[in-house]
């Protein structure tokens, strides 16, 4: 394995993307085979889940390589390492040291930012996802052109959604799905173009936010764009990405019912219904598809989120 790819901005290795070109302004370093041998096992770690190991592998290589640029680097890797793990204090003090150093390098710092927007999800913190996420605009054109057309704009809609903002969650919404419409065009190959849109909306829908850390009303609030980012990934069948967004689905409606078990009951009314549209929403999306399985999944769902409300 070259080193560039052992260096490369791997969100395959974080969430299962593919392998993206190291930034220019990174040079190649001497590397004992020590070092390389423990880039190889982090890579192999992360692709088998094993998330923490991983994170304390680029822990170590950020202490022992000499070049800067590489260890900043080794930051990043260890923090969306820890951020998968669900270890997201650990995360956020990586993501913030890669952001101290990462002046000259504007695809890491834009990267770094939208992996912290993602950390401050997880914490539950809603004003700083949001507040993250506005500071990356600044930086998005250094995100790759789908990530900052399509995936930018649908994040700042569940960020919004969960602020309470509607009108500019739809406004973002709408703005994401038509760059994905937009996309469409590119590819001439139906399986390059299931491949390619399943795995954004994926992206685009997954909940980072741990149970532990929900708040309810926020929570419920953005559930219908997380729902419809996940279901067009989900009915494209794709071998990879719509399995994922199946198990994230089920993920998000897991948390659905947490959240509507802490709702107090002067609220229940409020919100139930906002989730009796989002889950009507969802099956007519099933219907559309024609999907016997996913009508009958939203029936189930629809009978058991009543008994919560």
């Amino acid at each position: 394995m070259s080193f560039f790819k052992c260096l490369s901005l791997i969100v395959l290795t974080f969430c299962f993307l593919g392998c993206i070109s190291s930034p220019k302004q990174i040079k190649k370093p001497k590397l004992s085979q020590k070092q390389m041998n423990q880039m190889e096992k982090a890579l192999s770690l992360m692709k088998n889940k094993e998330f923490i190991k991983a994170g304390k592998l680029y822990d170590e290589l950020s202490v022992s390589l000499k070049d800067s640029s590489s260890k900043i680097l080794m930051l990043f890797n260890a923090g969306v390492s820890y951020k998968e793990a669900g270890k997201c204090n650990k995360a956020i003090l990586r993501q913030r040291s890669v952001l101290d150093h990462s002046l000259k390098i504007p695809e890491l710092k834009a990267r770094s930012l939208l992996e912290l927007s993602y950390i401050y999800e997880c914490l539950g913190n809603n004003e700083m996802t949001l507040l993250i996420l506005k500071d990356l605009k600044k930086f998005r054109e250094a995100l790759p052109l789908d990530w900052n057309q399509i995936l930018y704009p649908a994040r700042l809609a569940l960020a919004f959604a969960r602020m309470d903002d509607k009108k500019s969650a739809d406004e973002y919404n709408s703005l994401s799905l038509k760059k994905v419409l937009d996309y469409r065009k590119i590819f001439s190959k139906d399986t390059q173009l299931t491949d390619y849109i399943s795995r954004i909306f994926y992206l685009m829908g997954r909940s980072y936010v741990k149970k532990e850390n929900i708040k309810a009303d926020s929570f419920l609030s953005a559930f219908f764009y997380h729902q419809l980012f996940l279901l067009q990934s989900l009915f494209l069948k794709d071998k990879i990405w719509s399995k994922m967004a199946e198990n994230e689905l089920n993920l998000l409606f897991d948390k659905l019912s947490f959240s509507l078990t802490q709702l107090p009951k002067k609220e229940k009314e409020k919100y139930k219904k906002i989730i009796t549209k989002a889950l009507k929403a969802g099956k007519a999306l099933a219907e559309k598809e024609k999907s016997t399985k996913w009508i009958n999944f939203y029936n189930k769902k629809y009978k058991t989120v009543l008994k919560f409300l």
